[in-house]
């Protein structure tokens, strides 16, 4: 078979383990390989071996732990244009920019649906929005905006294809002029994000994961300043990589629900944290935590979430707000 069919179940893997998004590329692979496949003889095995990885990735990780099931897509078509640090209600304006963003996008992939789907790249595009439609987080507004310009773009530039015997600036001067404004909305969006860094204002999430680097580190601050090597630190989150990389210590996804709460406990063996966000999926999980009593000690409790802890040694001396 070649590098070329195992690059791609790699690659499938791979998308589909990181969104509901990600389901997209083995889709549209699969569709290809299904219409017009590039060699007849090597069809059976892609049209085998690509929903083979799909469900071997989703059935490995549970679906997606972590995800937020459910958003308003208004708030991610929204943050396209403005940008947002924070989880603050939707206001009017966002209401009328995120339904704007959203109709253009309906109607270039209604219009476009042709051309998108000729190519394994406008499929993969045209497919991800509605898939990751059902957790219309930032990334999907990035799918948004990206299938908006990629074939937005090129239907502008058909539909003044008469204008072409006019000379440059009036066949291209508009384009110029459109490119130019969503180059500076995007840059003031940069520039207030920058700013909001600067300050320190950060979204309840954030806050509750600097709480607990700060924690971290002031922890290990001290095991060192006594002599002591720092303690490795394992902590579950619901955003694991942002942890991760906030508190430079392993993370990991949160563990799927089990029904009784002592086999709960048992899944955390290894795990010294656990940061939960605030969120109805979560609930469940919360419940079975909650019934553990003093053996699992709340450190923080905020309004992105809690910070619990599973150590049953002496508590830990944390400046946490």
């Amino acid at each position: 078979m070649g590098g070329s069919f195992f690059a791609q179940l790699v690659l499938c893997g791979a998308a589909v383990s990181l969104h509901p998004a990600g389901l997209a590329y083995p889709a549209a692979l699969w569709l290809t390989w299904w219409a017009k496949p590039p060699d007849q003889r090597h069809r059976a095995y892609f049209l085998l071996g690509v929903p083979l990885v799909v469900l071997l990735v989703i059935s490995m990780r549970l679906g997606w732990p972590g995800t937020t099931w459910g958003q308003n897509p208004l708030s991610a078509a929204a943050a396209v244009v403005f940008g947002s640090r924070t989880e603050n209600a939707l206001s009017s304006e966002d209401w009328f920019i995120g339904g704007i963003v959203l109709a253009l996008t309906v109607a270039v992939a209604l219009h476009e649906r042709r051309h998108l789907l000729a190519d394994l790249t406008g499929s993969t595009l045209l497919l991800s929005v509605p898939f990751g439609a059902v957790a219309a987080d930032r990334t999907w507004g990035l799918l948004v905006l990206s299938l908006l310009l990629y074939s937005g773009v090129p239907w502008l530039l058909r539909a003044c294809a008469p204008l072409a015997g006019r000379g440059l600036l009036i066949q291209r001067g508009w384009l110029w002029v459109l490119l130019l404004l969503i180059s500076t909305a995007f840059m003031h969006v940069h520039k207030s994000d920058y700013e909001a860094g600067r300050d320190g204002r950060l979204s309840v999430q954030d806050e509750l994961i600097h709480s607990f680097a700060e924690g971290v580190s002031g922890l290990q601050t001290a095991e060192q300043a006594g002599g002591k090597p720092a303690t490795p630190i394992l902590v579950a989150s619901s955003w694991p990589a942002r942890t991760s990389i906030a508190c430079k210590c392993g993370g990991l996804p949160l563990p799927p629900v089990a029904k009784d709460p002592e086999v709960q406990l048992a899944m955390m063996r290894g795990v010294s944290y656990l940061i939960l966000g605030d969120s109805r999926d979560n609930r469940a999980l919360a419940n079975n935590f909650a019934q553990l009593g003093p053996r699992v000690e709340v450190l923080s409790r905020q309004p992105g979430g809690v910070i619990l802890h599973f150590k049953e040694a002496a508590k830990s001396t944390w400046a946490i707000r």
